[in-house]
């Protein structure tokens, strides 16, 4: 909710929009299809209580993350709010078996 005065201006003017929680999700397009698009381009996934059953990141090469769950924030699936989400990270991230770490990981789950 915006505090800041309203300006009013005549002719084709273009409404100011509010932040965009999903920007590549399009409108209608369903849940699964969805993640399973982020999960293709190796980005990091938000899932609710509620959506979290439905997504099997072994199968898909994610990892839990236990240290940052359950967290706060919007589900990438149902763009809920949720005090208890789960935090996936794609698996190329992580450092290899022995903590050795390559090029373009980040880190060493423990």
């Amino acid at each position: 909710m915006s505090t800041s005065p309203s300006i009013l201006i005549r002719n084709n003017a273009k409404r100011p929009r509010g932040p965009v929680l999903a920007p590549l999700r399009a409108v209608g397009k369903p849940r699964g299809t969805y993640i399973m698009d982020l999960a293709g381009r190796r980005e990091s996934i938000i899932l609710c209580d509620a959506c979290n059953h439905q997504f099997d990141h072994a199968r898909a090469h994610y990892y839990k993350d236990r240290r940052f769950s359950p967290l706060t924030g919007i589900c990438d699936a149902c763009r809920e709010h949720s005090q208890t989400a789960q935090f996936y990270i794609h698996e190329s991230y992580l450092a290899d078996p022995g903590g050795r770490v390559r090029s373009g990981q980040t880190w060493l789950p423990k």
